[in-house]
């Protein structure tokens, strides 16, 4: 199978100022397209897609962006300009697990885990997904759940807690794991955390074909919902947007893009025909 996996941000009408914000933050990065309902932008290659649209959904720190500075310097920079407007959820410093890190939430609301470590060598952005409240303990149950859907998935790194970290032993304090090539990162906690995973960030996975489009769907929403508009939230509460690839060319004609969102608003699971006959 072949497919694109990336993030999408929900903002309350801010997306295009928040990708343009964004942007200025990282020197090997662009705004690929724009509209009024999506800007699309790419840091070190990876793609997000931020979602312009209302107040239903408000992001918290349950998911985040994992940034890997590679200085000093670097990490320094995006702290101070983070907390200008922002919060700081854990203080810039040096711990046992990194040279430097820190975790904020910025203007926008998003989070955002700042690392850095000359040690470890990791893709420069990949979305985080924290495990707690009813949710704790069950990152190990996602990781076997995501890595049996997609295929060359693995786990890259694994660590449980220590007793010193005042949690429990079986749980796991950091995941780095891969599914069909894209990096993200799982972790459990039993510290109380304000807010749940919801809409406000979502994982897009742009598919070929309809077999996939119902693999996908079939699969994700095992013990979990099925939504509208080709969103599936998963049985950990990680929503997902199983959508065509060929949605995005739909959508850019300007005669077609009518019929197109038409078609689609009363869509619950995708189907590329309708749509492409629209």
């Amino acid at each position: 199978m072949n497919q694109f996996i990336y993030p999408c941000l929900w903002y309350n009408q801010k997306a295009k100022e928040a990708a343009k914000f964004y942007h200025s933050l990282f020197s090997n990065s662009e705004i690929i397209s724009e509209n009024m309902l999506v800007s699309v932008l790419a840091i070190e290659n990876q793609k997000i897609l931020l979602l312009n649209a209302g107040p239903e959904f408000k992001a918290n720190p349950s998911a985040s962006l994992f940034v890997n500075c590679t200085s000093e310097e670097e990490i320094e920079r995006l702290w101070n300009i983070f907390t200008q407007d922002g919060k700081s959820l854990i203080k810039l410093n040096k711990y046992n697990w990194a040279q430097k890190y820190a975790w904020i939430e910025d203007k926008y609301g998003m989070s955002w885990q700042l690392f850095y470590n000359p040690n470890k060598e990791r893709k420069k952005i990949r979305p985080s997904f924290m495990f707690h409240g009813e949710n704790a303990g069950k990152a190990n149950k996602a990781i076997e759940f995501y890595t049996s859907i997609f295929k060359n998935s693995g786990v890259k790194e694994i660590i449980n807690y220590s007793e010193e970290d005042k949690q429990i032993t079986s749980c796991i304090k950091y995941a780095d794991i891969f599914i069909d090539d894209f990096d993200m990162i799982v972790f459990d906690s039993v510290l109380k955390h304000k807010g749940q995973l919801n809409e406000s960030f979502s994982l897009v996975i742009e598919c070929d074909t309809q077999d996939e489009i119902d693999y996908y769907w079939s699969g994700l929403s095992v013990k979990g919902s099925e939504g509208q508009c080709g969103w599936v939230k998963d049985q950990f509460g990680i929503s997902w947007q199983i959508v065509p690839k060929v949605l995005h060319n739909l959508v850019s004609d300007e005669e077609k893009a009518p019929r197109v969102v038409r078609k689609l608003m009363k869509m619950g699971k995708l189907d590329i025909n309708e749509l492409v006959e629209a």
